[in-house]
């Protein structure tokens, strides 16, 4: 099972690509709130970022 955990990948360090039957769009809300809460803690109110639908 994989890290769940938070990851940036540098596209000029890729080495190689495998297209796999998964997929994130279930779970990309939860996941992006859960993004934003990481990013925001520790935040002062002035600079959190909010996520909006519109």
């Amino acid at each position: 099972m994989p890290a769940q955990d938070f990851r940036k990948f540098r596209v000029d360090r890729i080495a190689g690509i495998q297209m796999t039957e998964e997929s994130f769009r279930p779970r990309r809300v939860p996941m992006l709130r859960d993004f934003v809460a990481i990013l925001n803690a520790g935040v002062s109110e002035t600079s959190r970022m909010i996520l909006s639908s519109q």
